[in-house]
């Protein structure tokens, strides 16, 4: 895991264009505490600050040259398994200098080209070649997104970067409003195209661009979900029993964990409480028997702490874990959204997360598996089940709505007052949305009732393949992705996910449906009654934990302050927002005063991000200023559970 920036200048010598690289590297140094290379010539600028967990010694620094000093690499990730590609290449005649998955990444671009390259590794990353003779800068970013990448195109220069904080480093940014505007209106955080900073786009992730010094840059696709169908597999697993199901999971998940295990520095694992972290570490164990254990604890009536206990016990192994309360939420709020690079509240647990992150560094571990992407890839949202008793609940009240919008078009038709109708609900969904593209709507789940009637049809594989293209394993699971590697690598610990494994991934694709719903005739669950979610997943767990962990259900927790939290209008009186929107104190004062705590927060969240970025401000004087205005108000906690993105894991 490294941070990585650089830029291919167009009109001028990227020496001049570069200016004091100090100020960048200091941007990156969370990401690589461990050392840091620069590479500068007339065309092209390119740094590096690496975090050592594969071949820890200097050799493998980078930027990194190819033995013939044409092709530059700088990367950010890990390739898991690259040891059959590196034994491939020196049967080749390959004489490699190091052990670095690096020098093999390179080694393979250089000999079989970009695209061959792609589809022989499995991993997280993101890189930039650099093509010497070509001039030419080519960047790549994973299908999931897991690693990020950030590019600024101008008539001047083409720029890249693993944050947004380098790219402001190097350059001053402006804010994109139409944004800013957007997730005000209810939006979450853009994970492709535009971002909150209006020269900046994130990469789509599963694409290849290149630019040159004379042209402007191009992409291409080279891996989608869609390329996970497999139909001869879908076949044979619709032949198959539960069990062997469960033993290919087996296979699978085992042989993921393995892979993601590997380093040369000390790996541990996270551990909430839930199922999919605990069978992780479950697995972890047998191969790691001195693995670590790491908790967030956060205080309340719904802690995980007494679950994840269990689970640390059965394996018989110590858990690390760090208490957040209430205050935390207002201390971290500016650090937290500086390294976020965005307002966070599309993942609400980012402060839990940010201090377990700390937790696990104070540990000397670099490194942790999680249970990520488990519930995107076999179905474990409570809010995707079949919810029987909501549409009971729901026929009467529909009822009345349509009796009622009947009876007033009668009365508006008798009175001669026919007017234009105001816009629904939906088309204010859809305006929200037009400036992000609408990558929500069109990574939007199947909805409950079409979830049950395929559980009923004899084929399932064309509607599970749909349901997951349809957005788990694209939008809701990038924001999950995001808060991971921002908030991780702001304490120097980089997050692995063996269920984003890429043979995992074509099992769980195309599995049949009742692999992960299945009708049971017990109570299970008394949200959505009868139905089991995650049950090949469920099932493979009883071969590892007991049943107080394998079958626990998956809540969202309550954070009382994030309900609670107020902040006094007078703290918004030399808000950035006054600019911006060209405000007087009067007329921003009417805002505050008429808007929902909820929509205060989010205007909060804004501020808070426009004086880190624009307003010149650090995190602790913002910290303090938020502290000495904020407060919580009497009214009782409630678990944020509007959408899909304000879902804590307990997985």
């Amino acid at each position: 895991m490294c941070g990585l920036f650089g830029f291919l200048s167009r009109r001028r010598s990227a020496h001049d264009l570069l200016g004091d690289p100090q100020p960048i590297l200091r941007s990156l140094a969370a990401r690589g505490p461990d050392g840091s290379g620069t590479f500068v010539d007339d065309a092209v600028a390119l740094l590096h600050t690496r975090l050592a967990l594969v071949d820890v010694d200097p050799r493998s620094d980078q930027p990194m040259w190819d033995s013939s000093g044409r092709y530059c690499l700088v990367y950010n990730g890990e390739l898991y398994g690259y040891q059959g590609l590196r034994d491939e290449l020196q049967g080749q005649g390959a004489r490699l200098r190091t052990t670095s998955d690096t020098e093999v990444l390179l080694e393979s671009l250089c000999r079989f080209g970009v695209d061959s390259t792609l589809r022989r590794v499995d991993g997280m990353f993101a890189f930039a070649l650099y093509d010497r003779i070509a001039g030419q800068v080519t960047l790549a970013r994973d299908r999931g997104g897991m690693k990020p990448l950030f590019v600024w195109e101008t008539p001047e220069f083409f720029a890249f970067a693993s944050s947004v904080q380098a790219l402001h480093a190097w350059s001053p940014l402006n804010p994109d409003l139409l944004t800013v505007q957007t997730f005000l209106q209810g939006y979450a955080l853009p994970t492709t195209g535009r971002t909150f900073f209006a020269e900046v786009q994130s990469v789509v992730p599963g694409t290849i661009t290149w630019s040159k010094r004379n042209g402007p840059p191009r992409m291409r696709t080279f891996a989608a979900w869609s390329d996970l169908d497999d139909p001869a597999l879908a076949e044979e697993l619709a032949r198959e029993t539960s069990e062997q199901w469960v033993d290919r999971l087996d296979e699978q998940l085992t042989a993921s964990v393995q892979s993601q295990l590997a380093a040369d520095a000390p790996v541990g694992a996270l551990c909430s409480g839930g199922v999919d972290s605990a069978l992780v570490a479950a697995i972890a164990r047998r191969i790691d028997p001195a693995l670590q254990l790491f908790h967030a604890n956060v205080l309340g009536p719904q802690s995980e702490y007494a679950a994840a206990q269990r689970v640390a016990s059965h394996l018989n192994l110590p858990l690390h874990r760090v208490d957040v309360d209430q205050a935390a939420f207002i201390e971290h709020f500016a650090e937290v959204t500086y390294h976020f690079g965005a307002p966070f509240l599309c993942q609400l647990n980012s402060v839990p997360f940010l201090l377990l992150s700390q937790l696990v560094h104070r540990h000397g571990v670099k490194a942790v598996v999680c249970g990520e992407a488990a519930d995107e890839s076999f179905l474990g949202y409570e809010w995707l089940m079949p919810n029987i008793r909501k549409t009971l609940r729901q026929v009467p009240v529909q009822a009345h709505q349509r009796i009622k919008a009947f009876v007033n078009a009668c009365e508006q038709k008798l009175r001669g007052q026919i007017k234009l109708p105001p816009l629904t609900d939906r088309d204010a969904e859809l305006v929200r949305s037009l400036p992000h593209g609408f990558e929500r709507e069109l990574n939007a789940v199947d909805s409950e009732e079409s979830l049950v009637a395929s559980m009923f049809k004899k084929s399932t594989i064309a509607s599970l393949r749909s349901f997951t293209d349809s957005g788990h394993l694209a939008y809701i699971l990038r924001t999950l992705l995001h808060r991971n590697d921002s908030l991780g690598m702001a304490a120097s610990i980089e997050t692995r996910y063996p269920f984003l494994d890429r043979n995992l991934l074509r099992l769980s694709h195309n599995l049949p449906l009742s692999a992960k719903l299945r009708i049971e005739p017990r109570l299970v669950d008394w949200r959505h009654p009868f139905v089991r979610d995650k049950w090949v997943l469920r099932r493979l767990a009883s071969r590892y934990l007991p049943p107080s962990i394998g079958q626990r259900a998956k809540y969202a927790f309550t954070l009382p302050s994030h309900t609670q939290h107020r902040v006094a209008t007078p703290y918004f009186d030399d808000s950035p927002l006054l600019d911006w929107y060209r405000l007087s104190r009067p007329k921003l004062r009417y805002f505050l005063d008429n808007s929902t705590p909820r929509l205060r927060l989010r205007l909060t969240a804004i501020d808070v991000w426009s004086r880190l970025f624009f307003a010149h401000e650090s995190i602790w004087q913002v910290r303090d200023r938020l502290s000495a205005a904020s407060f919580l108000s009497a009214s009782p906690p409630t678990a944020l559970t509007t959408t899909p993105s304000h879902r804590t894991r307990a997985a």
